[in-house]
């Protein structure tokens, strides 16, 4: 898989990765759906994730995104019982909350 990259002004860079990761965090802890996502941002090209819902990640890049990645995202801002939810997230959760997702576009 490719790595995900932001392709965005190098002045908001961090306020839309910290949007992903709020986003991706929300998602996966099922305190928002995707739905609401595309909903709330009325464009889908606003809905910012740290990984593409519609396409499965493979277990190697599930562990490199969610449990590394974003656990180090909320490391650095202390917000540790996000650190310890996303590490304890396996991946059958995170295909369950996507599945009905896959390959749709």
């Amino acid at each position: 898989m490719e790595e995900f990259e932001f392709d965005i002004d190098p002045i908001n860079e961090q306020e839309m990765i910290n949007r992903a990761m709020e986003n991706g965090y929300k998602v996966l802890s099922q305190q928002i759906t995707v739905d609401d996502l595309l909903f709330t941002s009325g464009i889908i090209d606003l809905v910012y994730l740290p990984f593409d819902f519609y396409q499965l990640l493979l277990l190697d890049d599930f562990e490199k995104i969610i449990n590394v990645e974003m656990v180090k995202h909320f490391e650095d801002l202390d917000e540790f019982e996000k650190c310890k939810f996303l590490k304890d997230m396996t991946y059958d959760k995170y295909t369950l909350i996507f599945s009905e997702f896959y390959d749709k576009i």
